[in-house]
C-alpha cells in the first residue's frame, strides 16, 4: 500500500497498478506451485535427467507467455470496468465541484444501489444546506446593513441639524437620538449574544428542577407580558428535569418577546408535558400570518416577515435564531407550528 500510495496519478491508475501487483503475484504463485508439482510427476516416470530437463525448461516458456497474456488481458477487462464503475464518481465530484463554484444548489443524480449512491445522497444534503447558508449570509449581511444603516442616518440627520440650528436642543432630540443609539445597541446585544451560542462560548450548568415550579416562577419575573396586557394561561405537568435554568430562561424570554410583538387576541397559552424521554414546552397564541414557505425561515438570523424591515413591526430577527441555538446547545430542538393566525413555538429538552 505504500508503493501505491507514493504512485501519484489518477485513481484508476492507482486502482490498475494494485490490481496488477496482486495479479502478478496470484500467477507466480500458482505457476511456481503447478508447474514443481509437474515436474515433480515427471520425473517419476521420466527415462533420463536430459528428459526432465527439457519438459522443465518447456513448462517454464509456457509459463511466461500465458503469464504476460493474462496480465495483459487482466490490465485492459480491469481498465474498462474500472471506467465504466468510477464514471458515476467523477460524475459526482464535477456536479459537487459546479455547486461550490457556481454556489448553486445542483441534484447529483445517481441511479446505482451501492455506497456511490450513498456518497451522492450526502453530497446532495451537503450541497443543499452550503447553498441555504450561503443565500442565508447574503441576506443577513443585506438586513444587518439596513438595520444600522436607519439609525445611523436618523443620528447623522439630528446631529448635522443640530450643528447647522435646525433643530433645536431641547428633551425630545434628546431623546430621539438617545432611542437611536439604544436601538443599535440592541441589535448588536443580540448579535453578540447569537454568536455567543453559535460558537459554543457559552458553558451550561445543568442542575435539577421541578419545570412546573420553575415556570411559575419564570412567569412572574418576565415584564414583557405583563406590559402588553396579554393574559397569560399555563397548563405545565409536573416533571423533575436537569436544565441549565439560565438557557431555559434565555427561551422563555425570547419566545414571551416575540408574543407581546405580534399577539393580536391578548392571551398565550403555554403548556408542558413529558414525552418518552423528553419534555415539550409550547406557547400558542393568535398572531399575524405565517406563510408555510416562511415558517422555517423565521429561525434564522435576522429574517423578518416585513420585508421593508419597518421598526414598527418588530424588531431584527435575532429572537427566534438565539432559540434555536440555546435549543440545540442543550440538545434539544425548537420549532413551530401554524395554521393560519394560530401559531405554537415548541422547544424539546432531553430528560
Amino acid at each position: 500500500m505504500w508503493l501505491i500510495n507514493r504512485f501519484s496519478g489518477k485513481m484508476i491508475h492507482k486502482w490498475v497498478l494494485l490490481n496488477f501487483f496482486l495479479t502478478l503475484l496470484v500467477i507466480v504463485l500458482v505457476g511456481f506451485s503447478i508447474k514443481e508439482f509437474a515436474c515433480y510427476q515427471f520425473n517419476q516416470y521420466s527415462e533420463s535427467a536430459a528428459q526432465a530437463k527439457q519438459f522443465r525448461q518447456t513448462i517454464e516458456t509456457y509459463q511466461i507467455y500465458s503469464g504476460i497474456v493474462a496480465l495483459v488481458l487482466t490490465v485492459v477487462i480491469h481498465l474498462f470496468f474500472a471506467q465504466k464503475i468510477l464514471q458515476p464518481l467523477k460524475s459526482l465530484f464535477l456536479s459537487a465541484k459546479r455547486g461550490a463554484e457556481n454556489k448553486e444548489s445542483i441534484v447529483v443524480d445517481s441511479t446505482s444501489q451501492d455506497e456511490i449512491s450513498e456518497i451522492s445522497n450526502e453530497v446532495n444534503r451537503m450541497l443543499k444546506r452550503l447553498h441555504h447558508l450561503q443565500q442565508q449570509q447574503e441576506q443577513m449581511v443585506g438586513d444587518l446593513a439596513h438595520e444600522l444603516r436607519t439609525p445611523l442616518t436618523t443620528l447623522k440627520g439630528y446631529l448635522e441639524g443640530l450643528e447647522e440650528g435646525i433643530f433645536k436642543e431641547d428633551d425630545s432630540t434628546y431623546r430621539l437620538l438617545k432611542q437611536e443609539c439604544s436601538n443599535m445597541i440592541s441589535v448588536v446585544g443580540k448579535l453578540n449574544e447569537l454568536q455567543k451560542w453559535e460558537s459554543g462560548q457559552t458553558d451550561l450548568n445543568p442542575e435539577i428542577i421541578d419545570i412546573s415550579d420553575w415556570m411559575h416562577n419564570e412567569l412572574k419575573k418576565i415584564e414583557v407580558i405583563g406590559k402588553a396586557g396579554i393574559e397569560v394561561m399555563t397548563d405545565v405537568e409536573p416533571a423533575v428535569i436537569e436544565v441549565d435554568v439560565q438557557a431555559l430562561h434565555v427561551i422563555m424570554n425570547q419566545l414571551l418577546d416575540n408574543v407581546a410583538k405580534f399577539d393580536v387576541e391578548g392571551y398565550v397559552q403555554i403548556n408542558g408535558k413529558a414525552e418518552d424521554d423528553q419534555y415539550i414546552v409550547s406557547i400558542s397564541h393568535d398572531g399575524q400570518p405565517i406563510p408555510e414557505d416562511a415558517a422555517d425561515r423565521l429561525f434564522d438570523p435576522m429574517y423578518r416577515l416585513d420585508q421593508s424591515r419597518q421598526r414598527s413591526t418588530g424588531g431584527p430577527g435575532l429572537g427566534l435564531a438565539i432559540v434555536k441555538q440555546v435549543a440545540q446547545k442543550m440538545n434539544g430542538q425548537a420549532g413551530l407550528q401554524t395554521h393560519n393566525n394560530h401559531h405554537t413555538f415548541w422547544i424539546t429538552i432531553p430528560q
